[in-house]
């Protein structure tokens, strides 16, 4: 079962990262997780809770990050960052703005020390500016390594996501124009977004009138069409 356990925990890490549905004959992962390390429990917690993020479940899958946390008995780093990232999902698509901003800090600075990037770098899309807020007024040189490491991570994301799904996640987009491009989509307004970001609302007119050049489109509500949710 362990085996089985470890095949599977590999399988749903490719699938869930990069958006694709299982196939139906591969067994379910929640029987097997019991199996796994406990921190490597953990991690397939994350995936759990961001899985059931991508449904749209964003309260539950909040839930199934604060239950592992309650059972951790003792610090994994690796999964504590990544349940932190996915509990920062679902807060900010809740509204819980200074929520999320506490869940990304308590990441970043548990991360910081090893420039551990890789689960902002990942996550960045679906953390909807956090990463702005949290890092590139405060550290910008870092922000700007990241800012690498997310064109690359997400181009390389899309060769794999678009083909398989049929859905053309745009790569037109700056990291910082794809955050405010994920916020727009979910019906926030100018004067939110430019308050949460510290812009001013002309800087986020601006932002927007760009997006929807660069991608061609006349309208905001286009703009989930190009993003991944």
């Amino acid at each position: 079962m362990e085996q089985k356990a470890s095949c599977l925990f590999a399988y749903y890490v490719t699938n869930i990262f990069l958006h694709i549905t299982p196939e139906k004959k591969v067994p379910p992962f929640l029987q097997y997780i019991p199996y796994l390390p406990t921190g490597q429990r953990l991690f397939a917690i994350s995936l759990l809770a961001h899985e059931t993020y991508l449904r749209q479940e964003y309260a539950r899958a909040k839930g199934l990050v604060q239950g592992a946390f309650l059972m951790a008995d003792t610090t994994y780093p690796i999964p504590i960052i990544y349940l932190n990232c996915v509990q920062a999902m679902c807060q900010i698509n809740l509204k819980e703005q200074k929520e999320a901003i506490h869940s990304v800090n308590s990441a970043w600075e548990m991360a910081r020390p090893d420039r551990f990037w890789e689960p902002f770098i990942e996550y960045h899309g679906l953390l909807q500016g956090l990463l702005e807020v949290c890092v590139r007024k405060k550290e910008p040189e870092i922000y700007k390594q990241l800012a690498g490491g997310i064109i690359s991570f997400s181009r390389s994301w899309m060769k794999i996501h678009n083909p398989k799904m049929q859905k053309t996640v745009t790569d037109l987009l700056s990291p910082l124009e794809f955050s405010i491009a994920m916020l727009a989509c979910r019906n926030w307004t100018n004067q939110e977004i430019a308050e949460y970001l510290g812009f001013s609302m002309n800087t986020v007119k601006h932002y927007i009138s760009g997006i929807l050049e660069k991608l061609g489109i006349d309208k905001r509500d286009k703009i989930k069409n190009f993003v991944n949710q």
